[in-house]
């Protein structure tokens, strides 16, 4: 008994440091984990109410276990090295399952199973996941909602995000807070307790359970956006994003919370048939007579060694981050390049700041003096958190844009390699390039600039670098090898400037 609560308190102390980062998801402002410290006190009740069947199962050490759980910590000791703590969120669960799978054999496993899944739904997702997800969400809600609106002769018209009502001024913002993601996050996690843990059920009663947990998060959300948008037609949109808005937001979890009450009373269960079985002895089971008293040495060998070997290391980098530079650069960069001219700077909120891994960001607007047009510039620096700048198809897609055509180019006969990405966002057209550099290479390609950074990381070596990228909207008028043209000159001009700021700091 005293192997099995060492293995299970070393192995809490490898993943320290990745809970941690899961707590501080949990307590994010902008989040949608709140509801996750919940989950773990369901988790354990649910455990604890199967402790009679756990206690009649068989225990047996399990080198699949075993094998699978050194997999996992191999998995964490890479993802800890390189400073990428989702990836070792996403190992946490199944690293649980892996150990409880190791110390007492399959059969317990089953039965703890249910239980333990339900931790999957308390890890927090990567900030940009989340971006994406709430983006598309609220695009969605946005439509259907402009739709279930003008069924009853509203009059309702969509533009992106926005609902424009008749007769009222302002606009009906419809923000990520507002795209049900977090309804959907949370009534999910309510749709698994019911089809898993409340009763007994066929696999697929259980399956579709989920999918109606999601579908009704989704309904609910989009009825009360309709019921907003209404509200804001009789009583002006301040009244509805004010103090309407929080009162729906009660009355659609506990309208959606009744449905699912609802629906696991109408889904048939096993019932008492399904009890009569567990109340057999099981054939394989000996009578109860405790745990196994220990490991074999050979057994304690197999899991302990791969606990300390790999998950140590992992535990002590999972802590130990690489310091970031002092300096900001992005407020350095000049509001004259060459040729072109600042027009305007645009602000980031908290949650761009968090996805992009960095404060140090330059997002701003130029003009071409001898055109006239217009191009924005954006410059992303990043020290050791180099792993935080992402291709920018990623904000693209997050940001409601259809890639279209991408393609890697040369930008003079230096050879320089920049990207570009043609992509459509409400039936205009964009020119996107950009490019990665640090002190000691450029490059187009993400992978080339992964590869180049993680040795350093691994060996928490200083990294500085950024990525360099121009937005240049296509106009009817603008050839495309005009604009081509327009953003090698651009980036011609500005790279060099965010090179030395790069090189000059260190």
């Amino acid at each position: 008994m005293k192997t099995k609560f060492a293995a299970w308190i070393l192995l809490l102390a490898v993943f320290s440091g990745t809970l941690l980062w899961c707590v501080q998801g949990w307590m994010h402002p902008a989040g949608y984990f709140e509801h996750a410290p919940l989950l773990l006190l369901v988790a354990g009740y649910f455990f604890y109410r199967r402790r009679r069947d756990w206690a009649r199962r068989p225990s047996r050490f399990s080198p699949r276990g075993a094998a699978l759980l050194a997999v996992l910590l191999f998995l964490h000791l890479a993802a800890a090295a390189l400073q990428v703590d989702s990836f070792s969120g996403f190992l946490l669960v199944p690293a649980l399952f892996a150990l409880l799978w190791t110390l007492e054999g399959w059969e317990r496993l089953r039965v703890a199973a249910p239980s333990l899944g339900l931790l999957f739904l308390a890890v927090p997702f990567p900030v940009f996941i989340t971006g994406r997800i709430a983006y598309g969400l609220k695009h969605l809600a946005t439509a259907a909602s402009v739709f279930l609106g003008n069924l009853f002769g509203m009059g309702l018209v969509q533009d992106g995000a926005t609902i424009h009502i008749p007769g009222q001024p302002e606009v009906l913002l419809v923000g990520d807070a507002c795209s049900g993601l977090k309804s959907l996050v949370a009534l999910f996690a309510l749709g698994y307790i019911f089809a898993f843990l409340l009763g007994r059920r066929r696999l697929l009663w259980r399956i579709f359970f989920l999918f109606a947990s999601v579908g009704t998060a989704l309904l609910a959300n989009f009825v009360r956006i309709t019921v907003l948008a209404w509200i804001a037609s009789k009583k002006g949109v301040a009244y509805a994003s004010g103090p309407a808005h929080d009162i729906s937001g009660t009355f659609l979890y506990l309208g959606a919370i009744g449905f699912l009450l609802l629906l696991d009373h109408w889904i048939p269960s096993l019932g008492d048939k399904d009890k009569a079985d567990r109340a057999r002895p099981l054939p394989d089971a000996p009578p109860p007579q405790g745990d196994r008293p220990s490991l074999s040495r050979g057994q304690a060998l197999a899991l302990f060694l791969p606990l300390l070997l790999l998950g140590g290391p992992a535990g002590f980098l999972s802590w130990v981050k690489a310091g970031e530079p002092e300096g900001r650069l992005a407020p350095r960069i000049p509001a004259r390049l060459g040729v072109f001219e600042r027009v305007e700077d645009y602000p980031l909120s908290e949650r761009w700041y968090a996805l992009l891994g960095t404060r140090d960001v330059c997002w701003r607007r130029y003009r071409d003096r001898r055109s006239g047009r217009e191009l924005v510039l954006t410059v992303v620096f990043h020290g050791n958190n180099w792993k935080s700048v992402h291709p920018p198809q990623t904000c693209l897609e997050a940001s409601g844009f259809d890639l279209e055509k991408e393609e890697l180019r040369r930008l003079d006969n230096e050879g320089r390699e920049v990207r570009f990405v043609e992509a459509r966002k409400e039936g205009e057209s964009y020119l996107v390039a950009y490019l990665y550099g640090g002190r000691d290479f450029e490059t187009g390609s993400y992978l080339r600039f992964f590869l180049h950074n993680s040795p350093k990381a691994l060996f928490r070596l200083p990294v500085r670098g950024f990525l360099l990228r121009a937005d240049l909207p296509v106009v009817p008028g603008l050839q495309r090898s005009e604009a081509e043209q327009l953003l090698a000159d651009f980036l011609r001009t500005a790279l060099p400037i965010v090179n030395r700021l790069v090189k000059e700091e260190g």
